[in-house]
């Protein structure tokens, strides 16, 4: 029962880390643009900007800080995933050398 609870534990982490890894890949802005539009009156009766006239672009300090921030912690994150992925393969490496034993 002991040797499955620890082949469990063992795939589940690397399943875990696995998705971590794929998690902390995925590519996130680091500026977020903002496009004005001006609605024409008859585009759609909730003031939608289907057919409406582009007026501009604009940024926000805010949004480029959060981009940085999502930047950074993706990073950060996949780093510990590849730690996390490193330490599931020994664990499981370790049960595998102790079954074989």
């Amino acid at each position: 029962m002991l040797s499955v609870l620890q082949w469990g534990a063992a795939v589940f982490a690397v399943i875990a880390a696995a998705l971590w890894l794929k998690s902390a890949m995925v590519k996130t802005p680091s500026s977020f643009p903002i496009h004005v539009v001006q609605p024409d009156s008859l585009s759609s009766p909730f003031g939608g900007p289907f057919g409406g006239t582009h007026v501009g672009q604009g940024q926000s300090p805010a949004l480029k800080k959060l981009g940085e921030a999502l930047c950074r912690q993706s990073k950060w994150s996949a780093a510990a995933a590849a730690f996390a992925a490193a330490s599931a393969l020994c664990q499981s490496f370790t049960i595998a050398l102790d079954v074989v034993k």
